[in-house]
Protein backbone atom coordinates (compact mmCIF):
# COMPACT_ATOMS: atom_id res chain seq x y z
CA UNK A 1 0.00 0.00 0.00
CA UNK A 2 1.43 3.27 -0.80
CA UNK A 3 1.15 6.11 0.87
CA UNK A 4 0.41 9.66 -0.49
CA UNK A 5 3.54 12.34 0.44
CA UNK A 6 2.50 14.60 2.87
CA UNK A 7 2.54 17.56 0.72
CA UNK A 8 -0.30 16.26 -1.51
CA UNK A 9 -2.33 15.09 1.10
CA UNK A 10 -2.40 18.54 2.87
CA UNK A 11 -3.12 20.45 -0.36
CA UNK A 12 -5.98 17.64 -1.13
CA UNK A 13 -7.35 18.45 2.82
CA UNK A 14 -7.10 22.35 2.13
CA UNK A 15 -9.17 22.14 -1.19
CA UNK A 16 -11.53 19.53 0.52
CA UNK A 17 -12.50 22.45 3.02
CA UNK A 18 -12.30 25.46 0.82
CA UNK A 19 -15.20 22.88 -1.23
CA UNK A 20 -17.25 22.59 1.76
CA UNK A 21 -16.36 26.59 2.57
CA UNK A 22 -17.63 27.86 -0.45
CA UNK A 23 -20.24 25.35 -0.76
CA UNK A 24 -21.40 26.40 3.25
CA UNK A 25 -21.42 29.78 1.98
CA UNK A 26 -23.46 29.74 -1.00
CA UNK A 27 -26.89 27.66 0.87
CA UNK A 28 -26.30 30.24 3.85
CA UNK A 29 -26.77 33.05 1.34
CA UNK A 30 -30.54 34.72 1.26
CA UNK A 31 -31.60 34.75 -2.93
CA UNK A 32 -32.35 38.24 -4.04
CA UNK A 33 -35.87 39.61 -3.98
CA UNK A 34 -37.52 40.48 -7.10
CA UNK A 35 -37.08 44.08 -8.03
CA UNK A 36 -41.17 45.31 -6.57
CA UNK A 37 -42.91 45.59 -9.93
CA UNK A 38 -44.24 48.99 -9.59
CA UNK A 39 -40.78 50.83 -8.38
CA UNK A 40 -38.42 48.01 -9.58
CA UNK A 41 -36.48 49.15 -6.75
CA UNK A 42 -34.21 46.65 -4.07
CA UNK A 43 -32.44 47.32 -1.24
CA UNK A 44 -29.94 45.03 1.00
CA UNK A 45 -30.01 45.30 4.59
CA UNK A 46 -26.91 46.38 6.37
CA UNK A 47 -26.52 44.68 10.00
CA UNK A 48 -28.77 46.79 12.40
CA UNK A 49 -30.77 48.09 10.49
CA UNK A 50 -34.79 47.40 11.28
CA UNK A 51 -38.12 47.45 8.96
CA UNK A 52 -38.90 51.18 10.93
CA UNK A 53 -35.67 52.66 9.83
CA UNK A 54 -35.64 51.27 6.26
CA UNK A 55 -39.37 52.27 5.75
CA UNK A 56 -38.55 55.97 6.89
CA UNK A 57 -35.44 55.95 4.68
CA UNK A 58 -36.86 54.85 1.61
CA UNK A 59 -40.15 56.33 1.77
CA UNK A 60 -42.42 54.10 2.32
CA UNK A 61 -44.28 52.00 5.43
CA UNK A 62 -42.85 49.24 7.60
CA UNK A 63 -46.58 47.52 6.16
CA UNK A 64 -45.83 47.81 2.79
CA UNK A 65 -42.60 46.83 2.87
CA UNK A 66 -42.98 43.55 4.62
CA UNK A 67 -46.39 42.95 2.35
CA UNK A 68 -43.73 43.60 -0.74
CA UNK A 69 -41.41 40.86 0.58
CA UNK A 70 -44.25 38.77 2.46
CA UNK A 71 -42.41 39.24 5.81
CA UNK A 72 -44.23 37.02 8.70
CA UNK A 73 -42.90 39.09 11.41
CA UNK A 74 -41.80 42.63 10.58
CA UNK A 75 -39.23 42.61 14.09
CA UNK A 76 -36.99 39.99 12.12
CA UNK A 77 -35.32 41.58 9.19
CA UNK A 78 -31.76 39.64 8.43
CA UNK A 79 -28.78 41.40 7.88
CA UNK A 80 -27.85 40.60 3.81
CA UNK A 81 -31.81 40.30 2.72
CA UNK A 82 -32.91 41.80 -0.50
CA UNK A 83 -35.52 43.22 -0.06
CA UNK A 84 -38.30 44.27 -3.14
CA UNK A 85 -39.07 48.50 -2.05
CA UNK A 86 -43.08 49.34 -2.80
CA UNK A 87 -43.78 52.82 -3.97
CA UNK A 88 -44.57 55.49 -1.32
CA UNK A 89 -47.73 55.59 0.43
CA UNK A 90 -50.32 57.35 -0.96
CA UNK A 91 -51.40 60.07 1.95
CA UNK A 92 -55.36 60.10 0.42
CA UNK A 93 -57.34 63.03 -1.30
CA UNK A 94 -56.90 66.13 -0.44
Amino acid sequence: MSRTPFPQRRRRRRLALAALLVAGLGAASTAPASAHPETGARHRVAPGETLSELAELLGTSVQALAGANDLDDPNLVVAGAVLAVPAAPSEGPS
